[in-house]
């Protein structure tokens, strides 16, 4: 009796999800005008890919989030009338939308960037009732992965989400980014995490160059 008045609840919170989805249907297309061939081509080869060295629950919920995170990237650039490149699903990488055109500004920059985020937040957050009533692991699996790719996104240090965001307040936080990818990367062993901070320290070294110049000549 228990369990089929939880079954009735989670299908009850499913349908006024889908009444809310259907009803800001607008909303939608940008979305789904975004699963072009190559993203869909190259989202099964990360899905088969994942599922086979750890399981279809892991790999669907994994490409479930990074989808969704990169619609709100694709979301910031449609608002800001920047035209995207179809998102490229790259196994032990993630997902990439190339821009066909450069945010006017760092403001620009920084919204396209956290939407990400805040969309990667959206995408688990649901999952939290859900565990709740199933108890199912699946559920608590998507709030922790979620969870982790989040609080990675947002370290500050480009090219992470983080590190967009805060230079439209200062590229100074980066070095705070370093240090923290550094940890992240000894703790999770993981060889991306590595390169990041390494194109991170690439970079933030060349604009520390380039502010210096400018403060040599006077043009700051």
């Amino acid at each position: 009796m228990e369990a089929s008045r939880k079954k009735n609840s989670i299908w009850g919170i499913l349908s006024v999800a889908a009444l809310f989805l259907v009803g800001k249907l607008k909303w939608l297309l940008p979305f789904l005008k975004f699963l072009k061939l190559k993203t869909l081509i190259s989202m099964l080869i990360f899905l088969g890919t994942y599922a086979a060295l750890y399981g279809w629950k892991f790999a669907v919920a994994l490409v479930y989030l990074i989808f969704v995170h990169e619609c709100g990237h694709l979301y910031a650039a449609r608002k800001l009338n920047i035209p995207t490149s179809p998102a490229i699903f790259i196994p032990f990488m993630g997902a990439v939308v190339g821009t066909k055109k450069q945010p006017k500004n760092a403001k620009e920059e920084a919204f396209i960037a956290y939407m990400g985020p805040l969309f990667g937040l959206l995408a688990f957050l649901p999952a939290v009732p859900l565990y709740m009533f199933t108890k199912d692991s699946f559920w608590a699996l998507v709030i922790v992965l979620g969870s982790i790719l989040n609080l990675f996104n947002l370290i500050p240090i480009t090219p992470l989400d983080g590190g967009r965001i805060v230079s439209a307040i200062s590229t100074k936080l980066w070095g705070l980014g370093l240090i923290l990818l550094l940890v992240f990367a000894i703790w999770s062993q993981s060889f991306l995490a590595f390169v990041m901070m390494f194109l991170g320290l690439f970079q933030w070294s060349s604009i520390r160059k380039i502010q210096k110049i400018l403060v040599t000549t006077g043009n700051v």
